[in-house]
């Protein structure tokens, strides 16, 4: 299982090399920031963005690139150690 706090998660209109291809699936503003759920292959991805200027291009159903930033991953094995 892998791990990332949702604001580690930064969206791009188009998925690059690195980055994982999703739907975005919910939308949610609230306030100060802008909570995002996305399809990405078959599993949800929880994204919180604290720019709701710039969220404002991303819509539902479309299709984005999540990039993960890797040093904010954590893994953890079946036995529930990292």
């Amino acid at each position: 299982n892998v791990f990332i706090r949702p604001e580690f998660v930064q969206l791009s209109k188009k998925a690059e090399e690195k980055e994982l291809k999703g739907i975005i699936t919910e939308k949610v503003f609230l306030g100060e920031k802008v909570e995002f759920a996305a399809d990405v292959y078959g599993c949800t991805l929880n994204i919180t963005s604290y720019n709701a200027f710039e969220c404002a291009k991303y819509l539902l159903n479309q299709e984005v690139g999540a990039c993960l930033a890797e040093k904010e991953l954590k893994i953890f094995t079946e036995k529930g150690g990292e």
